[in-house]
């Protein structure tokens, strides 16, 4: 939709190609780094408690006290 909105708007090229990049960089790349962090093993490890219990069972200390 914002590309209809920049299609019609009296601006240059170069604008107009920053917009849709910065854009593309807010749709694409920032979703894709929120979906990696909360997919990734230490947050899930974290979130499940996991990580205590497996410190548990090993005798050892948390990484998150060093």
């Amino acid at each position: 939709m914002h590309v209809v909105f920049l299609y019609y708007f009296p601006l240059s090229k170069e604008v107009k190609a920053l917009v849709i990049f910065s854009l593309g960089i807010f749709y694409f790349l920032i979703p894709l780094g929120v979906l990696l962090y909360f997919t990734s093993q230490r947050f899930w490890m974290k979130f499940s408690k996991a990580n205590t219990l497996i410190q548990k069972v090993l005798g050892t200390d948390s990484e998150d006290n060093k």
